[in-house]
């Protein structure tokens, strides 16, 4: 803290001289210039947009540590409208002491928000939270894990495991 003022006093000394109204305008616009970067980096990182870089699920059981209380862990896969109606089971299984959600979201065509299809907040004594859902369309399905009261483990992981199949 103490060497941001000297920073910002250096600044301000090299814009305005030993000219005081300069100096006082320099100081003045470094205050702004910070307190609009600030807003910015804030609203930047609060638009939860991870979506985006959803990690395309393989058929092996996921597992990642949720190591801050903001994080949000995005996977996705696709059905072709030859593989639907299908069953599908989502099955978390979170480490003690953390209380983490999932939810199934579906995202029609290939842009747009994905809306929630179902979701997850009740732990079973096993730790687990489990989504039984009939997917109907074909499309990208995703799945988000996240912590529900900002707890984390940064040691253990929790692990997700997708199941879908055709309904015969």
């Amino acid at each position: 803290m103490q060497s941001d003022i000297y920073l910002t006093l250096s600044l301000c000394k090299e814009i305005g001289g030993n000219d005081m109204k300069k100096f006082k305008k320099a100081a003045a616009f470094i205050s702004t210039l910070a307190l609009a970067i600030s807003c910015l980096s804030c609203t930047v990182f609060a638009f939860d947009n991870g979506y985006n870089h959803a990690t395309e699920y393989t058929g092996s059981t996921l597992s990642n540590c949720i190591t801050s209380a903001t994080q949000t862990d995005w996977y996705k896969f696709t059905l072709a409208s030859n593989e639907v109606p299908t069953n599908c089971t989502l099955t978390l299984t979170i480490p003690d002491n953390c209380v983490y959600n999932l939810d199934l979201r579906y995202r029609e065509g290939s842009s747009g928000r994905p809306k929630v299809i179902a979701n997850e907040s009740t732990v079973s004594k096993t730790r687990r939270r489990t989504i039984r859902k009939v997917l109907t369309e074909p499309g990208t399905y995703f799945v988000r894990v996240y912590s529900q009261n900002g707890t984390k483990d940064t040691l253990d992981s929790y692990s997700l495991k997708i199941s879908y199949g055709k309904n015969t």
